[in-house]
């Protein structure tokens, strides 16, 4: 996979590298409630979304030392994703982006959905992808579009879960992203 093309893949993998925070629960059989941590964090249960100005960031953050290129997120963008209480997740994704790559404009979209399983902590969230639709679609007639499309999506294929840590406060989670080194910090709100 050449270092191009991971930057379109970076909003698939902003819902595939989230976590939660501190809940609490009572055992039922003991004669005091006793707080203990649940599996999944309270906070993280939900529905989540994200827009552009949010996800551009992420781009503006990436240096041009490696060799990413230039990308515009179009103002309707979108992100959501869906943490639910039994350890599932489903992510959708609406991203318009215009791309200079090899000193062509590509115009593509990211599409599509991801659902699967995730682990939380009070840090950390791990995620495993059980049903990967994510696509990517050239949005213009160029052959630079229609490569750099196929090219992503192939890459959004086989792009690995990972993890990453978080902050969650009510109704806000910001996933810290990390890519290859270079920090992005992306703040979701609660819908």
């Amino acid at each position: 996979m050449t270092r191009p093309l991971r930057t379109m893949t970076l909003l698939a993998t902003v819902a595939l590298v989230a976590s939660g925070c501190t809940a609490t629960t009572t055992d039922a059989e003991s004669p005091t409630p006793t707080p203990t941590p649940t599996p999944t964090p309270a906070c993280l249960v939900g529905a989540w979304s994200v827009g552009a100005d949010e996800l551009q960031p992420i781009y503006d953050a990436l240096p041009g030392g490696l060799e990413y290129p230039a990308a515009v997120i179009d103002p309707a963008a979108t992100a959501n994703i869906d943490f639910t209480a039994d350890g599932t997740f489903a992510f959708t994704q609406s991203v318009p982006a215009s791309v200079t790559w090899l000193g062509h404009t590509a115009a593509v979209a990211l599409g599509g959905t991801m659902s699967g399983d995730y682990s939380a902590d009070d840090e950390s969230l791990a995620l495993t992808a059980r049903e990967n639709g994510l696509t990517v679609v050239p949005t213009d007639d160029a052959a630079a579009s229609a490569i750099f499309a196929a090219e992503t999506a192939e890459t959004l294929a086989e792009w690995p879960v990972s993890a990453s840590s978080f902050t969650c406060t009510g109704d806000e989670l910001v996933l810290h992203l990390s890519t290859e080194g270079y920090a992005a910090s992306v703040p979701f709100v609660r819908q």
